[in-house]
């Protein structure tokens, strides 16, 4: 309902310079809503079929810039409307709420479908990220390992550093020790 009032609304309330931008936002976020739907809408009357997947992750891409375009209009309503009026502000604030609820509903109807129909019948998309998730957690497992050995290296060769050097110092102890009974083989002898 907001949305539709953006047009009317943006252009009088808010300064001309600030207007304009947020008007774009607004004629994004209703581009964006509109592809939304249209994708949502393909996947219920697909059910599952070849196109599917497309349709899904192309929902999901909609979905991703339609709370990108929400988050950049409450970076500007934060720079911009600072001082403007609260009334200005309020409004834009409530736009956003509604933008916000409109997302997550897109997105719990879009998890909902993935859920029964793309588990069931076009399982590729939760497969393909299942495997992903996979190869991930395998290389995780693996830098955690080399990680472990590297420390364990490390260690290791200060360990070793520590026993050369006290060799070191004992074998000179023993030098001096030698040297001392040369001199003094010299001296009695």
């Amino acid at each position: 309902s907001l949305l539709k009032d953006d047009f009317s609304h943006s252009a009088d309330s808010a300064p001309s310079d600030h207007g304009s931008m947020l008007q774009d936002y607004s004629t994004d976020f209703a581009r964006l809503r509109a592809v939304a739907e249209a994708k949502v809408r393909a996947l219920r009357e697909s059910a599952g079929g070849s196109k599917w997947a497309e349709d899904a992750r192309a929902a999901e891409r909609a979905l991703e810039a339609m709370e990108s375009t929400r988050r950049q209009v409450q970076v500007q309503l934060r720079l911009e409307l600072s001082g403007s009026a609260g009334g200005v502000k309020q409004e834009w604030d409530q736009r956003l709420q509604e933008w916000a609820r409109e997302v997550a509903s897109f997105r719990g109807e879009l998890e909902a479908f993935k859920r029964t129909t793309g588990a069931g019948l076009c399982g590729s998309l939760d497969d393909a990220s299942r495997a992903g998730r996979k190869g991930a957690m395998r290389s995780t497992e693996l830098l955690e390992r080399s990680t472990q050995q590297l420390e364990e290296a490390a260690r290791q060769a200060l360990e070793t550093e520590e026993v050369s050097q006290g060799v070191m110092s004992d074998l000179a102890a023993q030098r001096d020790v030698i040297s001392s009974m040369r001199t003094n083989m010299r001296t009695i002898g």
